[in-house]
């Protein structure tokens, strides 16, 4: 635990809520991916959102910092989006 506390900081939740706007039309071609970390419930509202507006969501069984405490399971999604664009 004392590594994962060194690579990681304390963000506000509001920058999950600002607006990304892109500008090139070529962004809209760029699918859309939802990843979730199913023990994570914040997220639940963000990833009905997500399907709503059509992207592609994935479920790890993991908590918000699921690249750490299930990283074969991000590293199997990873390498599915990777090998399927």
């Amino acid at each position: 635990m004392v590594w994962l506390r060194k690579q990681t900081i304390i963000s506000s939740a509001r920058t999950s809520e600002e607006r990304l706007r892109l500008t090139n039309p070529a962004a809209r071609s760029i699918p859309r991916i939802f990843i979730r970390g199913i023990q994570f419930r914040f997220l639940a509202s963000k990833e009905e959102k997500a399907q709503r507006l059509g992207w592609i969501v994935y479920h790890v069984d993991a908590g918000h910092d699921a690249m750490i405490s299930n990283p074969v399971s991000v590293s199997d999604i990873l390498q599915n989006i990777a090998t399927s664009s």
